[in-house]
């Protein structure tokens, strides 16, 4: 029955609308919030800083996706497997077809909710995988004239994606980006929390900022939302129609 005359409920690619909302929130959030995207661009670069220090080769590039050259298929399962068992680190191992034979990679994605600590264990274990696995590092690509930009003769200049003056690093110390410390709890933003539930006050009812920037929503109201008429989309489309409830007659 259901697949007869619901195929749409089995085979619908929509999302739930209460997925969308939270995405609508969380794009409006870090559009009026930069803080949280300055601070994952500063953990790329203290995470290249530390395998630089240790001789880790990274692939150049100005993405927040820090690609570890490896160089051989056997290697990269190797360390993806040793990351896991021996340090409790999953990072995904990527091969061909994905890359190039002779170009496997580990690609570490860096967050703005990875600690200081974090960052610290994770270049400690990449250092004791290179170790451990006789993986070649930086030198020794240099040694075999280089690879996808390690180790050549001629370095690649990549500009990051942001510069230092969209991280907040030339203006006062206070506003520049600082990687958390474990326990630390994560910096939320007020003012953008507001502007994002703005956005939902015709269906939640407005919020008020109380002392303390605690928000205080009025009592939840259930409405009747039966026979209302709204508006999806841009404007101009087509209204939705909620039709009335219209009561079943039973017949004796």
């Amino acid at each position: 029955m259901v697949r007869s005359y619901a195929p749409g409920f089995i085979f619908t690619t929509s999302l739930p609308p209460v997925t969308v909302a939270g995405a609508h929130a969380s794009i409006v959030y870090q559009k009026t919030y930069n803080g949280d995207r300055q601070l994952m661009q500063w953990n790329v670069r203290e995470v290249k800083k530390r395998f630089a220090e240790r001789g880790i080769p990274v692939v150049p590039g100005p993405s927040h996706i820090v690609p570890v050259l490896i160089g051989d298929a056997v290697q990269v399962k190797q360390a993806s497997d040793y990351l896991l068992e021996k340090h409790g680190i999953y990072v995904q191992a990527i091969n061909y077809p994905t890359v190039a034979r002779g170009e496997e990679r580990l690609r570490f994605t860096i967050t703005p909710g990875h600690t200081l600590e974090q960052l610290d264990h994770l270049a400690a274990a990449l250092d004791d995988t290179f170790t451990t696995l006789s993986i070649k590092r930086e030198a020794d690509w240099a040694a075999v004239g280089g690879r996808c930009g390690v180790g050549s003769a001629i370095k690649e200049t990549i500009t990051p994606i942001w510069n230092d003056e969209q991280l907040g690093l030339t203006g006062p110390a206070v506003l520049a980006p600082r990687t958390r410390r474990t326990g630390e709890a994560r910096r939320v933003d007020v003012q953008a929390v507001e502007v994002a539930r703005q956005q939902f006050e015709g269906l939640l009812g407005p919020v008020t900022v109380t002392t303390g920037n605690v928000f205080a929503a009025p009592a939840p109201i259930t409405p009747d939302i039966f026979g209302l008429r709204m508006r999806t989309g841009a404007t101009g489309r087509r209204p939705v129609e909620i039709p009335m409830v219209v009561p079943l007659t039973v017949s004796a």
